[in-house]
């Protein structure tokens, strides 16, 4: 083989590979489980567990998001939080339905909280999907925050919207100010 195939031949496999490794990134599922331990956590949460999910850009895991779906149900979660960039920039919000469909599976699972992420706000449909969301029972902590209560014990959840946000919007340390005033002590 002359070089110049052998060179050919090598940069189609490295092609193919980073094609699959795209791929891969884009429509591959893991799951990553970590305990964590706080002082001052109140007795009741000991054991609360929380599905976070993040950055799906759009992606879709099977059809309908069936594989998603079903790898959620089986952590059995009190709380599932998504955490930014459900949408994606370029596509103005042709996500929504997808996303519509899987957060209705979702909050019949566990309560569902959303914070947004930048490629939320750069896909120019943030208030969108803040409107889907929360039709479909999604509470959207846009610098916001809930008391929950487990076991007669209270923590608070807070959601900072992300800072690519309107540049009138409370921005996150004036939020953290204004929950530390508000819930003084508690455990967030």
């Amino acid at each position: 083989m002359t070089k110049r195939r052998l060179f050919t031949a090598a940069l189609l496999v490295l092609i193919a590979l980073f094609a699959a490794l795209l791929l891969l990134s884009k429509h591959g599922l893991s799951v990553t489980r970590l305990t964590l331990e706080f002082s001052g956590l109140p007795r009741g949460f000991d054991g609360f567990k929380i599905v976070q999910l993040s950055d799906l850009h759009g992606s879709e895991f099977g059809q309908d998001n069936a594989r998603l779906i079903e790898a959620v149900a089986a952590e059995e979660p009190e709380l599932i939080a998504l955490t930014g960039d459900f949408l994606d920039e370029g596509k103005a919000g042709q996500e929504l339905p997808a996303l519509e469909a899987l957060v209705k599976e979702l909050v019949k699972l566990a309560p569902v909280y959303f914070v947004s992420g930048n490629h939320d706000w750069a896909s120019g449909a943030a208030p969108e999907l803040f409107e889907t969301l929360g039709a479909a029972g999604v509470n959207c902590l846009r610098n916001d925050f809930v008391y929950l209560e487990r076991g007669g014990d209270v923590l608070v959840l807070g959601g900072v919207d992300d800072p690519n946000g309107p540049a009138d919007m409370e921005t996150p340390d004036e939020f953290i100010s204004r929950l530390r005033s508000e819930a003084p002590g508690a455990f967030t």
